[in-house]
């Protein structure tokens, strides 16, 4: 799966690549296939963390530019991820912490 990452800040400019969206904040659509937790540490490595999407003002803007992107028709990982073994929930922030 591919991965959307999120990064917010009134200040500061993450790394190149990510797109503002007035209201909502920076978004990166990354174009390279990934297991969950390297998603979160590339996406954690840009001062970003893994989508999780608030609102449905958000989820369009993410449609969006998933569409833009040409990666609408893929998985995406988002900020929560249920490990297959233990059954386990890891979220994020909590979720760089484990890894």
């Amino acid at each position: 799966l591919k991965n959307i990452s999120f990064f917010f800040s009134e200040k500061a400019v993450p790394v190149p690549g990510y797109v503002f969206v007035a209201g909502l904040g920076y978004y990166k659509v990354h174009s390279v296939y990934t297991d969950w937790e390297t998603a979160v540490k590339k996406c954690y490595s840009e001062g970003a963390n893994l989508l999780i999407i608030n609102s449905d003002a958000e989820a369009r803007a993410v449609t969006e530019l998933m569409k833009q992107s040409s990666t609408f028709s893929f998985g995406h990982w988002t900020g929560t991820c249920r490990n297959s073994t233990t059954g386990a929930v890891s979220t994020i922030p909590a979720g760089i912490s484990q890894l």
